[in-house]
Order: C-alpha cells, then structure tokens, then sequence
C-alpha cells in the first residue's frame, strides 16, 4: 500500500508523536511518505525517531502564518504523486483543495486530534461548511480518538467517522531520566512530578503552577518539573514568577521526556479540553501515575483510584484535591496503581493502532 501522511512540522507534541508512530509501524508492510508543510530545523525533534525507509518530504515553508501558495504546492503533490491513501493529521485550511481535486482518485483520512469545535482554527471555522460537506459526503473520511472525541464530532459535523484510540510503541528500560532527577539533590520524601505539554491555554498551566505552588506552601515535599516550547509567550511570562520559587522548574523542549517519565513518581495532565492525549498513553507505557482533569477522552481511559487520579473538575481547588489524594496514597495504594497503569497500556500499543488504520484504509480502498 502506497500511503502519505501530511502535517506541518515534526516539532514535540502530541500529534507529532501519533505521526511519527504510525509511520514507523506502517512502514514495515508499505510505502511510506511523510510530507512536511514547514523546513525542518532542530525543534523538529520526532524527525530524528522516524524509520530512516520512510521519505521525508518538505515543502520549505520558513514564516509563521496561513500561506495560500503551499495549499497549491500540496495538492499539486499529492495529484501527481499515485497514493493509495492520503492522511491528513488536521490543518483542513491547507488541505481542502487536495481533498476536492482528489477525491475520486485516492481514499483520503483525516484524524481529529482533539475536541471538534476547538481543533478549528480561525481559518477552518470559515471554512466550516466545506469541512461538513467533505466529511458527510466520505470525500474525507474522518477518523476520531476517543468516545468523547466521537461525540464532539457527531455533533459538529454529523457524519461518519471512525474510532481508532491513540497508540504508542513500547518503552525501554532507561536509567537517563534518573540521573537529571538524582542531580536534584532531592530529599528522601520528596515527589517528582512531571508535566510536558507546550504552553497553552489549553493545558492549564497557570492553573497547574498555581495549585502545586500553594500545596508547597501547605508543606507537601513535591517538586514540579515542567517540559515544552513557549507557545504562548504571554502565559510563559505569568509563569516566570513561580520557575523563581526554584521548586518549579521549567526545562524547556526536551527529548528524554519518556526517560523521565520512567522515574518521575507522577505525571500532571491540568488541560481545560483534550481530544486523547498521547502524554497520558506514555505514562501508561512508563508506569507513571497520572493526575488528571476530567476533558476530552481522558475519562474514558483513566479510572479514579485506579489507574491514575482524575479531578473533579478543571478548577484549581479540585486539582489541588487530586493532588493531595496522590501525594497520600500509602506504599501499598502506589504500587497497586503504578501496576494497573502499566497494566493499561496494552490497549493502546502503537502496533495495534496501526493495524486499525491500515484496517480502516484497506476497508475503504475495496469499497
């Protein structure tokens, strides 16, 4: 199978880490290419774990912003180029014209990464009804990532779709996340917890400083260390203050977040909405204890006292609340958690998600 998959950048994040799993895994049984709308430059950290059998293709866009010229240069590759499937990883306002002159001559995926309405940029909310139209008619056959996710997309677009839950591949045993964390000079008490997550609105990081700033007060020996790019310079700036208290360390991009994960005691998930976040399927591979808000898909794989901690709600008192719950658990309640974490991951191995996908574009491509 002849297979390409399209997104702006290898850059950290969650749909980069879908991306470069999928391609990984599918390029075993197929031909894979990876076209990138953006050049790549050293941010592009997934580049580097990609299957050097897949073909990395960039269209060379250097400058931030819509560019109409790379929606001709897309569709212009994709139409002389013989793909089995072409899959889009969300971005419709660079993708439309692609789907409208292609449609009968590939079978054509996108995956909704997150809640519907809130995927939709300023752009694609202009573009809302030719979204609807190419999603009802199956010119884009759509593909969601959680019960919640599916639900959201019902209702926006009321068309068919379908249910492939996020997957990631297997974590190897590492001591390299152990070494920063001892450099630390920690106390024997101590609790580490780890939030990586561009800052956003959407992940709540205000919020997230706010609650364990104030439990450090209360006396609860936990340090939070937070990893990933300065997406919104504004929020960064309100962060500052707490990274000063030197029990909040912002560590900036790193590559080592799986290795960390593996000896950090908790994982923080404070988002204000989700689809399925891939952050939360590693803490699962890694064992890591998740403490999370109640959005997206995140409550249907996460059970309270269970497998992780979920909040009653997004507010700061309830995440507080979370918080302390974790940090109390006895000896005994940790392990029995970290072992149903680790215990959850099966479900979501990158190997099974792939084979859903290649289930999926193998269904369409015999209709």
């Amino acid at each position: 199978m002849k297979i390409l998959h399209i997104h702006t950048k290898m850059t950290g994040g969650g749909i980069q880490a879908m991306v470069a799993g999928l391609t990984n895994e599918m390029v075993k049984n197929n031909d894979v290419t990876l076209l990138l709308i953006y050049k790549p430059d050293e941010k592009d950290i997934f580049l580097n774990k990609l299957d050097k059998r897949i073909k990395v293709i960039s269209l060379g866009k250097t400058k931030p912003g819509f560019s109409i010229k790379h929606i001709f240069k897309i569709a212009s590759f994709v139409r002389k180029n013989s793909f089995d499937i072409v899959h889009f990883h969300g971005f419709f306002h660079y993708h439309f014209l692609s789907v409208i002159l292609n449609h009968t001559r590939t079978k054509i995926f996108y995956t909704v990464h997150n809640d519907a309405d809130r995927e939709n940029t300023y752009w694609e909310k202009k573009m809302l009804p030719l979204k609807r139209y190419c999603f009802q008619k199956e010119w884009m056959r759509a593909v969601t990532i959680s019960n919640t996710s599916r639900k959201s997309f019902v209702q926006l677009y009321n068309s068919p779709n379908t249910l492939i839950y996020n997957g990631i591949g297997r974590f190897s045993s590492s001591s390299d996340g152990d070494s920063y964390i001892t450099s630390l000079h920690l106390g024997t008490n101590t609790k580490i917890l780890l939030h990586p997550g561009r800052i956003t609105k959407q992940k709540n990081q205000v919020m997230l400083c706010r609650a364990v700033s104030s439990l450090q007060k209360e006396g609860l020996d936990i340090i939070l260390l937070m990893a990933g790019g300065q997406q919104d310079e504004g929020i960064f700036a309100e962060l500052k203050g707490y990274f000063e208290e030197g029990r909040i360390i912002y560590l900036g991009e790193r590559k080592d977040i799986p290795q960390l994960m593996q000896h950090a005691d908790g994982l923080c998930l404070s988002s204000l909405w989700e689809g399925l976040p891939v952050v939360l399927l590693e803490s699962f591979a890694a064992g890591c204890i998740p403490i999370c808000t109640p959005v997206g898909g995140i409550p249907d794989i996460v059970q309270d006292n269970f497998n992780g901690i979920l909040s009653e709600s997004t507010s700061e008192e309830d995440y507080k609340s979370a918080l302390r719950r974790w940090y109390y658990l006895t000896d005994d309640e940790r392990t029995e958690i970290r072992t149903n974490v680790l215990k959850s991951f099966d479900r979501y191995d990158i190997s099974n998600c792939a084979n859903e996908y290649i289930n999926a574009y193998t269904k369409a491509l015999n209709e």
